[in-house]
This record gives structure tokens, C-alpha cells and sequence, in this order.
């Protein structure tokens, strides 16, 4: 479909291989992985060869899955002694469940789909009876409403959806985000406009739930996130008045930080984070997003960033391990 984007990440995991080799013989073998993407995995260290198309079993640790040989490095190549496999259990059991409420959204389509590409299970949902019904009755990880609501009150619906299910987040999708009902928005886990990229939509899910399909081995994200507590200030905007919250940062990257803040800030407000880093003295102002919340922790979406802003939170980060990396 276009949509996925894979972005490998260089791990070196070991890992048991089995399966049969290119001529037909089953073997076992011990091996490790290059790198690591949220759906395959390149191997090295196979003494047998392996034919294309053939399903070998893949484990690390007490977790297992079984794998598509998609490529087999080339002799005197870059990618010699190299496998390159996809995950082929593509199941409920690692694929999580979406509910996109879609109302009046001209885009629906086109989301779903981007959605579907991205290795969500969508299910959708047209009235508030069927939303509520779908909560109740389904395994559902996230749910994502757009706004306007025609059929009946959006608040209404967000907060019988957190009576039902006071843990499953909610993505809410919006052009107007100003006529979005207060009372919703303070059940809103993360906020999307309708002007930004589609793209937008699942980096918002990833950092709410996660990617769509995971491996048996965890995943890092997109964008690797590391632990680095510094001081936050948070600047916020209401009404033509500036209110500063403080807080402390819990993990951060070249895309955006995390952090328990006190005070409350609503999904898709702009604010202005201001912190410094341990290895860099000047005061970083940058404006952010608010995309996700949960109680007081937040998630801010840098925007538009410069590089003199950007250049000293990699450097820091490029000599820390990454949260989400697995351990041997």
C-alpha cells in the first residue's frame, strides 16, 4: 500500500535458529541478529544455507516466533553471511486491536488504511450504540475518535467509553480542536489535527500502545527513547495569559521528551519546553506538542525544532543505551 516504513535498529540479540536448510536436512544452530525492525530481523552467523521462501524458527530467550527467509546475503557481498526474515505470525496473539470511530471524517478511508498498513487491526464504528458495543464486547488496545461528532455528543461518548474502560486510551482527531468540549478532552490521551500528516496518527498510537505488530523480542520505536531526568518548565498560552508548570523529564529523544509535570495540560496544546542537559549548560527552549497523557505523566512532540536545538539532545543521546532496547 506505500504506507510502511520500517526503520531498522542495530541490535545484536542471540538467538536459537531452527528449521530445514537448502537441502531439505533440519537443523539447529546458534546465531544473532544485525538489526531489527517492528516486523523482521537481519540474522548473521548461519554455518547452513537457507533457501528463500523457507520458515525457520527464531528465539531469543523464552520467546519464539517463526520467520520467512525473505533474502540471503550474496558471497563477496556487504551482506554476505547475512538473512534477512520477516515475521510470519501476524495473529491477535502480537497484532493489537484498534476501534476507529469515524462520525463524519472525510478521511476515514485513507486512515484505515494507513492503519491497517502499519500493522493495526482496525475496527470501525459509525454510531455512539456501535462504539459503546465494540468497547464492551472486543479486545481493543486503543480507540480513535474524530471531531466533528454528529452522532450525538462527543463528550458523552468519551467519558462512557472511560466508564467502561477507564485504561484504554483515546486518540481524538481534529480540525477545530478550540470547539472540542472541555469535558472530552480531559479523557483525551493523545490529540492529532486533521492538517498534520497522517503519519502523525500512528506515531501518536506508538507512543501510546506501541507498534501494531510486535515480535516476540521487544521492540524499540521509531524514535529510541532514553532516560534523562532533568528539570522541566513548561510554558503554556491560555487566553493571551503565559501559566509556566515545572516538572521533571523521564525519557527523552531527538523527537520529542517525556515527563511528569505538575499541573494539567490538555492533548494538542502548543507549550514551549525548557530544560538543560548535563552535558550541555545552554537553556533549550523548544517549542512542543502535548500529545499523550497519562495522569501526570506527558508526552511532548517537539516541533519543528532547529539543529542547534536538536544537535546537543543526539550527542546525549548517542552515549546512552536506549529504554526500549532488549538485554541479552
Amino acid at each position: 500500500m506505500g504506507h510502511r516504513r520500517e526503520e531498522r535498529i542495530p541490535l545484536r540479540l542471540p538467538a536459537t535458529v531452527w528449521g530445514t536448510d537448502g537441502g531439505g536436512r533440519p537443523f539447529v544452530e546458534r546465531a544473532h541478529t544485525v538489526d531489527i525492525s517492528s516486523m523482521g530481523a537481519r540474522l548473521e552467523g548461519l554455518t547452513r544455507s537457507v533457501a528463500l521462501g523457507t520458515v525457520l524458527g527464531v528465539q531469543h530467550g523464552a520467546a519464539a516466533a517463526r520467520f520467512r527467509v525473505l533474502w540471503v546475503g550474496e558471497p563477496g557481498s556487504a551482506r554476505a553471511g547475512q538473512v534477512g526474515v520477516r515475521c510470519v505470525e501476524v495473529g491477535k496473539y502480537i497484532k493489537k486491536s484498534l476501534l476507529y470511530v469515524n462520525g463524519s471524517d472525510s478521511q476515514t478511508t485513507a486512515r484505515c488504511s494507513l492503519l491497517d498498513a502499519s500493522g493495526y487491526n482496525v475496527l470501525t464504528a459509525a454510531s455512539t450504540e456501535e462504539a459503546l458495543e465494540q468497547v464492551s464486547n472486543s479486545a481493543l488496545d486503543a480507540v480513535v475518535l474524530t471531531h466533528p461528532w454528529e452522532e450525538g455528543d462527543l463528550d458523552l461518548l468519551v467519558g462512557r467509553i472511560k466508564r467502561n474502560r477507564p485504561d484504554l486510551p483515546i486518540v481524538l482527531i481534529s480540525g477545530q480542536p478550540r470547539r472540542v468540549p472541555e469535558t472530552a478532552m480531559q479523557f483525551v490521551n493523545a490529540f492529532v489535527h486533521k492538517g498534520e500528516a497522517q503519519s502523525k496518527l500512528v506515531l501518536a498510537l506508538e507512543g501510546l500502545i506501541g507498534p501494531g505488530t510486535q515480535l516476540k523480542w521487544p521492540m524499540t520505536r521509531c524514535h529510541q527513547r532514553h532516560a534523562v531526568v532533568v528539570p522541566l518548565s513548561i510554558k503554556v498560552v491560555r487566553s493571551g495569559l503565559p501559566t509556566v508548570l515545572t516538572g521533571l523529564s523521564t525519557d527523552l529523544s531527538d523527537s520529542g521528551v517525556g515527563g511528569k509535570v505538575e499541573g494539567a495540560l490538555v492533548p494538542g496544546e502548543i507549550v514551549t519546553v525548557q530544560f538543560t542537559l548535563p552535558t550541555a549548560p545552554e537553556l533549550l527552549q523548544i517549542h512542543a506538542t502535548v500529545r499523550h497523557r497519562d495522569g501526570r505523566q506527558y508526552g511532548f512532540q517537539f516541533v519543528e525544532p532547529s539543529h542547534q536545538q536538536i544537535q546537543p539532545i543526539r550527542a546525549l543521546c548517542d552515549v546512552l543505551p536506549p529504554l526500549d532496547a532488549p538485554h541479552e
